[in-house]
């Protein structure tokens, strides 16, 4: 059994110049986080280690 496989080149292709230039930077996507995702995020870190303290004292101290 034999196989060939020949390939036929395309024809090149002239780049084609934008009509606008282009911006600079990137679109909006939507992907930032809000300021205040990051505040409630931090406090609820805050808050869990402060509980976690406070437990971890309790048992030590035998309450």
């Amino acid at each position: 059994m034999t196989v060939t496989n020949t390939l036929q080149p395309d024809e090149p292709v002239t780049p084609v110049e934008p009509d606008q230039p282009l911006q600079p930077g990137l679109p909006g996507t939507g992907g930032t986080v809000p300021w205040w995702a990051i505040a409630l995020g931090g406090v609820l870190v805050v808050g869990g280690a402060s509980a976690l303290i406070v437990a971890a004292r309790r048992r030590r101290h035998g309450e």
